[in-house]
């Protein structure tokens, strides 16, 4: 499917603001993204309506337009909901994946590792999220991801933070292979604590963020 204009503009301008490219409390013109994305101010205007609808920017009667504040909250509630649904997703798994499913799952897998070698970053961002959806949609549950998705604004610029900070991307790699290992060795024990592992293991960052970076935070 081929993207028309205002999906390429506002796909460019949530990955400039996901990856801090636009920093969380900078104010965005219109004026100039009209002129550097050659697109009138009406169809622009939906665009960052619709950031705005997912949390990325806020509207600021005669101030302008800026992008939110990182919620240390609203990060520690999605942490507990990503626990919360992919340990069940994972338990599910445990009894219903075949052969095809481990052979994918591996796949996702191997690139990760080409992508660490090639020390290829956003690539391995993107087969991360990848490997998580894809446990998902194994199970059965593809709605719950999109939920997920909808409601990560805070979670996922915290976790680029917290991640370039670290750059620890080769214990993430380690974790999904524990992840599938678990999962196909029947070990049912081990899919919670490894999950607060890895889902979790960057709130532990929070209080040097917050004292890092305090002009990010909601207060």
């Amino acid at each position: 499917m081929v993207l028309n204009t205002k999906e390429l503009i506002y796909s460019e301008l949530l990955s400039e603001i996901v990856k801090l490219k636009i920093k969380p409390g900078e104010f965005i013109k219109e004026n100039d993204l009209s002129l550097r994305f050659k697109i009138s101010r009406t169809p622009l205007r939906e665009i960052l309506k619709r950031l705005e609808a997912e949390g990325y920017l806020t509207v600021l009667p005669r101030h302008g337009t800026k992008v939110t504040l990182i919620d240390p909250i609203s990060v520690r509630q999605m942490l507990e909901m990503r626990i919360q649904l992919e340990t069940k997703v994972q338990k599910d798994l445990i009894f219903n994946l075949t052969l095809k499913d481990i052979e994918t799952l591996g796949e996702c897998l191997k690139s990760q590792e080409t992508a660490l070698t090639d020390k290829d970053i956003e690539l391995f961002w993107e087969l991360d999220n990848q490997f998580h959806e894809r446990l998902f949609s194994l199970a059965g549950k593809s709605l719950w991801w999109d939920i997920i998705r909808k409601y990560e604004a805070h979670y996922m610029r915290y976790r680029r933070l917290a991640m370039a900070d670290d750059n620890n991307f080769e214990l993430l790699y380690i974790h999904h292979k524990n992840i599938l290992k678990s999962i196909t060795e029947r070990k049912i024990e081990e899919i919670e604590p490894q999950l607060l592992s890895h889902v979790g293991f960057c709130t532990e960052k929070m209080p040097v963020l917050l004292y890092k970076y305090p002009e990010y935070f909601k207060k």
